[in-house]
C-alpha cells in the first residue's frame, strides 16, 4: 500500500519475512545505479537509513535524498523522502517577478526527474521485495 504523508512517500510490506539488512543493500545498489555516491546506511535499533547528498548533476539538486526501512521482516514499511521537494513550483510566480524564473524553471525539471526516480524506485522495490522475500532467518 502506497501512502502519500506530505513529502515523504510510504508503502508497507506484510508477511513477506524480508531480510532487512539484505533490503538495505538493495537500496544502495539502486541509489548506485542511479548515479548516486556516497550512500551510508545507518541501522539503529533495526530500522535502516540509506541517504546520499546526490552528487550528479540532475537538474542541479541539492537537496538530500533518504530512504528509511522499519519494521520487523514480516511487517516493515519503506519510506522515500527528498528535502527541498516542492518549493519551486511553489514560488514560480515570484521569482520570474524578481527575474530568477530560469533558476526556477531549472529546479522545476530536477523535481521532474526526482518524480521519475521516485516512481522507478517503488518499481525496483516491489520487484526486489518479491526477490528476497522469505530471506530472513527465522529463530528458533
Amino acid at each position: 500500500m502506497l501512502l502519500f504523508y506530505g513529502e515523504i512517500m510510504r508503502t508497507q510490506w506484510i508477511g513477506k519475512n524480508v531480510d532487512l539488512t539484505l533490503l538495505s543493500e538493495r537500496v544502495k545498489s539502486f541509489l548506485s545505479k542511479e548515479e548516486f555516491s556516497k550512500i551510508a546506511i545507518k541501522k539503529t535499533n533495526g530500522n535502516y537509513v540509506i541517504s546520499e547528498l546526490p552528487t550528479n548533476d540532475r537538474g542541479g539538486w541539492r537537496s538530500q535524498l533518504v530512504i528509511k526501512i522499519k519494521g520487523e521482516p514480516k511487517d516493515f514499511e519503506v519510506e522515500f523522502s527528498f528535502s527541498g521537494r516542492g518549493v519551486a513550483s511553489k514560488i514560480a510566480g515570484l521569482a520570474t517577478l524578481f527575474g530568477v524564473g530560469g533558476l526556477v524553471l531549472r529546479r522545476i525539471k530536477s523535481e521532474e526527474m526526482l518524480e521519475a526516480l521516485e516512481s522507478g524506485f517503488w518499481a525496483y522495490m516491489d520487484k526486489t521485495v518479491e526477490e528476497v522475500a522469505n530471506s530472513a532467518r527465522t529463530r528458533a
